[in-house]
């Protein structure tokens, strides 16, 4: 397990947020007190080598059924997608559209880029009709009339 020092999510409260990450798989040794980790995709803005003393080791759960395993990825047009539970917020990187998106089956929502929920129109529609302030994608362009 990581310790969130120094490591910012998207929870509005440091205090109520968790205070480890992970498990991790550690993949190298980089020295005596440095490792490297294997970080998921969704964390890779993140530099993977960490020193030691931001480590814990992880503990299973000695509670037979308390956690459910995450439900597998939907195979959509030979890629692997997740279902969509519910869009949370919207913002803009730059001129790209970004979705605070929750997956059924996982604890926590994660930031999306709006191509990322095309096969989920009906949850961005009703997203936006709730919060019609929040940014959204352009209107679409209709042809000129001759």
């Amino acid at each position: 397990m990581l310790k969130r020092t120094n490591i910012k999510t998207t929870r509005p409260s440091s205090k109520l947020d968790v205070k480890n990450l992970g498990p991790f798989k550690i993949t190298e040794l980089v020295n005596t007190r440095s490792v490297r980790l294997q970080l998921p995709p969704t964390m890779s803005r993140l530099h993977p080598v960490f020193h030691v003393s931001l480590l814990e080791p992880y503990r299973a759960n000695t509670i037979p059924g308390r956690t459910a395993p995450p439900p597998p990825a939907i195979e959509i047009d030979g890629n692997e997608e997740f279902e969509v539970e519910e869009i949370w917020d919207s913002k803009f990187r730059g001129k790209q559209l970004w979705y605070l998106v929750k997956f059924k089956g996982y604890p926590d929502p994660e930031w999306q880029p709006a191509v990322n929920t095309e096969n989920s129109p009906e949850l961005v529609a009703g997203f936006h009709s709730r919060f019609p302030l929040k940014p959204s994608p352009p209107p679409v362009a209709r042809g000129a009339r001759s």
